[in-house]
């Protein structure tokens, strides 16, 4: 078809003839023959060649999966600048980085119809010719801010310490001395001797359960502030506030006792705030108390720590070499368990396989023994120690101990209302119940429990924690047979074993059915089941009692 077409518009006939007919005279001209004429004649061929454009890769990959290649013009810049209201001359040619002349020659274009001498500091209020203006220099634009436009700066709200007051302002304040050490080691009495007052006597338990503050004046007329802190195991943290927030502290030891548990936790307490420690030895006045064998006592007792506290730590690398051993074979078993399964589906040629056995509920019930309890208390410190407690538990396994809710103030109906939701127990240390609150408790029969001595209360939740754990079956023994020429045992083999376990179907004495048999009596014995024997076995007949188990969760004293 080009071929027919290229000849039509092409005048290659014409050019044929002409060139023949001159070569033919030529050749006249010369003398050749005809022969020769025939072979100096030049043919023209055509030829139709066709070109286009590559296809990238893309393209080929799309076209590929059958579909259909869109092209799309490219856009007109890629730069995008910022614009604002009433921009300049100059501001425009700074936002492109382009000179003013470039601009002045762009507005000859955006804006013909105007008649506007445009120089630098002349300002374009119409934003339609700085829109033009943007695009034919090839970039796009957006909407900012002035940048000369002064920006309201947020203020600074922010806590920072407040700085050191001038030598000029200080004033002196009285110094304070903490008092720390074990319980019942004597701090508070020492300290009702200094301000004349007895609150041993009114401490719930006979112990100190809150940090207590006063100041002794002295002869001088200068005042002393003292710090009594509580001894018990479960107020570390109120300890470690107090020698923070002391100047001296007074380590109280008791002569009969010597260095206890809290007594080296108060020594490191006070160390780690860098405070200067003043040791008190209490109760010296006590029959048969040896100063000399207590201070000697205390050395080999911070050597016992060291010692122990080595032997700690190796125990520790030790558990966790075995831990390392126990994950380590739990990897491999699962490794094994999941190429297995792997195998499995390849040999099926599945992706997924369906699950085994009926198909399992989303939402499951928890049948796992809970003890959820509501802790309320007097103050800060009262409930952080009661929860310092409750982390210490470490019997999930057995019975799960769920902390509901905790706070300090009194019980409130919405506290027993969480407790009713939850059936949880309610323990309030040191406050009271609202009588609202008490009647509502009572309506839903939800359990309130008060305390006021901290050890008290833990005694009762460790008593609801074993109250939850299921019973255990124990064997009573109820009596053993032997045999003058074979020693018959069902129970127990000699060598601990259990060789049979199963009913009597008879017991005879002599030839008299008998259902019971005197000591040190002759006796034939009948099983329901066949059962081999060997001499030295024992018969033992036992019952099965469900007997109570109780938690072994130590909280530390």
């Amino acid at each position: 078809m080009y071929r027919n077409l290229l000849f039509k518009r092409l005048p290659f006939r014409q050019i044929r003839n002409d060139y023949l007919i001159h070569t033919s005279k030529q050749l006249v001209d010369s003398k050749c023959s005809l022969n020769t004429i025939h072979h100096l004649v030049r043919h023209i061929s055509v030829s139709t060649v066709f070109c286009k454009k590559r296809k990238t890769a893309e393209e080929k990959a799309i076209e590929n999966h059958g579909r259909r290649v869109i092209r799309y013009s490219p856009k007109a810049g890629s730069e995008v600048v910022g614009i604002w209201r009433n921009m300049t001359v100059q501001d425009l040619a700074n936002v492109l980085k382009k000179d003013v002349e470039h601009i002045f020659k762009t507005l000859e274009f955006a804006d013909k119809n105007s008649d506007t001498e445009y120089k630098r500091d002349t300002v374009i209020h119409n934003p339609q010719i700085v829109r033009e203006v943007i695009k034919i220099s090839g970039c796009r634009f957006k909407l900012v801010a002035r940048p000369d436009e002064l920006t309201e700066e947020e203020e600074n709200k922010d806590a920072v310490p407040a700085p050191p007051s001038p030598e000029s302002a200080l004033r002196p304040r009285p110094p304070v001395v903490c008092v720390m050490g074990h319980v019942d080691h004597g701090k508070t009495t020492l300290l009702d001797a200094l301000r004349d007052t007895a609150v041993v006597d009114q401490e719930f338990g006979g112990i100190t359960q809150h940090i207590g503050a006063f100041e002794v004046k002295l002869q001088s007329g200068e005042t002393v502030t003292f710090l009594d802190t509580p001894g018990h195991a479960a107020f570390s943290a109120m300890r470690a506030r107090g020698a923070c927030a002391t100047d001296v502290v007074v380590l109280v030891v008791a002569a009969d006792d010597g260095v206890m548990e809290q007594t080296v936790e108060s020594i490191r307490m006070a160390r780690e705030a860098n405070v200067p420690i003043l040791v008190a030895i209490n109760k010296i006045d006590k029959p048969g108390v040896n100063i000399v064998g207590m201070l000697l006592f205390a050395y080999m007792f911070k050597r016992a720590n060291e010692v122990m506290r080595w032997r700690h730590n190796q125990r520790m690398k030790e558990k966790q070499s075995e831990d390392l051993e126990v994950i380590s074979a739990k990897e491999a078993e699962h490794r094994a368990q999941y190429r297995a399964q792997l195998a499995h589906k390849r040999a099926l040629g599945r992706l997924r396989l369906r699950p085994e056995g009926p198909r399992q509920k989303q939402i499951q019930q928890d049948t796992h023994p809970t003890l959820s309890v509501i802790i309320k208390g007097d103050v800060d410190g009262s409930v952080e120690a009661i929860l310092d407690i409750l982390e210490t538990y470490d019997e999930h396994s057995r019975v799960r101990l769920d902390l509901v809710h905790y706070g300090v103030g009194h019980v409130t109906p919405n506290d027993v209302e969480i407790a009713q939701a939850f059936n949880a127990v309610i323990y309030a240390f040191n406050v009271e119940c609202a009588s609202p609150a008490a009647a509502e408790a009572r309506r839903a029969a939800v359990s309130l429990r008060h305390h006021n001595v901290i050890y008290r209360l833990v005694d009762d939740i460790k008593q609801e924690i074993s109250s939850r754990i299921p019973k255990r079956q124990q064997e009573e023994v109820v009596g053993k047979f032997f045999n003058t020429e074979i020693q018959v045992r069902s129970h127990f083999n000699s060598d601990g074993q259990t060789v049979h376990e199963g009913k009597l179907a008879s017991m005879k004495h002599l030839k008299d059915e008998v259902t019971t048999i005197k000591r040190d009596m002759e006796c034939g014995l009948r099983f329901e089941a066949e059962v081999e024997v060997q001499p030295g076995d024992t018969v033992v007949c036992y019952n099965m009692l469900d007997v109570d188990d109780h938690t072994q969760w130590d909280p530390g004293f």
